[in-house]
């Protein structure tokens, strides 16, 4: 078996960041942002084929001595798939967790960004690439999995859409009536689960 590829999605390289990476025909390219414009309104994502960056040590867009200009050109990180999205995503949570001007201040709590997503400068970017290396699509939810701890990779996980909107309904069968009720969708059932009681039977019908 060959060996496995090693992911640079989330990872910084010299001055670049990997938002995403991606294979295009017979080459995976990298979309990385770079600090010389960090400061800048419009931040560049600029298109790098992988193997510079891995193999000859490529640290920069261009910008840096020794670094030619991508020939793949470049786009604005606004226009990114889902960025403004996430963006949003992550400045609710680190408002959550850091503005104490907040109804729910959560660090009173001791629920928390981890150092790499709470970072104002490249929080935001290393987020972003978390959620797309998962797969994140507009409608998806991110959600912490222990909800007494905070937001860090580890314990939060992308929510699909399908998941997010198709709520279940479980339906009670008691006394010859039927009565509905919600309850949110966090897993997939492979199968009717039924379950009986001497005074009551109740059926969980979900969607597979």
């Amino acid at each position: 078996m060959g060996k496995k590829r090693k992911d640079l999605t989330g990872r910084r390289c010299g001055r670049l960041i990997i938002l995403k990476s991606k294979r295009e025909r017979n080459h995976i390219f990298c979309y990385c942002t770079c600090d010389c414009d960090s400061g800048t309104n419009k931040r560049l994502v600029h298109k790098i084929k992988e193997y510079q960056i891995k193999e000859m040590g490529r640290k920069s867009c261009g910008c840096l001595r020794g670094d030619k200009p991508s020939e793949y050109g470049s786009t604005y990180l606004g226009e990114m798939p889902n960025y403004i999205t996430l963006q949003k995503k992550w400045d609710s949570y680190w408002n959550k967790c850091y503005n104490s001007k907040q109804n729910c201040d959560y660090s009173k709590k001791g629920i928390i960004m981890c150092s790499e997503w709470a970072d104002k400068k490249d929080g935001a970017l290393l987020f972003y690439a978390w959620a797309i290396k998962r797969d994140f699509e507009d409608g998806d939810r991110i959600k912490r999995i222990d909800k007494s701890l905070g937001y860090f990779p580890e314990n939060c996980m992308v929510v699909k859409k399908q998941s997010n909107n198709a709520l279940m309904k479980k339906q009670f069968i008691a006394k010859g009536k039927n009565i509905t009720d919600r309850i949110d969708k966090t897993h997939r059932y492979d199968q009717i689960n039924v379950f009986h009681n001497s005074k009551v039977n109740i059926q969980y019908l979900t969607a597979r």
